[in-house]
């Protein structure tokens, strides 16, 4: 199981600057990422339907509350020099790369 526990990254775009928190959870096998974004979208919900391993990388998809029928992408890699990178492509905002993530819990 890759990176369980809870994260933090930093991310800056033209509109959206700040700490984005999320957790990683396994259940039976199951992954679940649970993202929160900085102000002034912290009330945005992406809820991703579908995470999987993709060697040492957590892969998904899913949605984006306030943009119905639209598809958020994510990928989380886990680094063996203990490195996390991480990416979500998000419509209207394109690929928005968090850096400095660090494991919180």
């Amino acid at each position: 199981m890759l990176g369980i526990g809870k994260w933090k990254g930093e991310i800056s775009t033209v509109v959206l600057k700040g700490t984005v928190f999320f957790d990683i959870d396994c259940n039976d096998g199951v992954y679940a990422v649970d993202i929160r974004l900085p102000s002034p979208m912290n009330g945005v919900k992406i809820i991703f339907d579908e995470i999987h391993e993709e060697g040492n990388s957590l892969v998904g998809t899913g949605s984006i509350s306030v943009m119905k029928n639209k598809t958020v992408e994510t990928k989380i890699t886990f680094e063996e020099d203990g490195r996390v990178k991480a990416f979500m492509k998000i419509p209207m905002l394109g690929k928005v790369v968090m850096k400095n993530i660090i494991k919180i819990d």
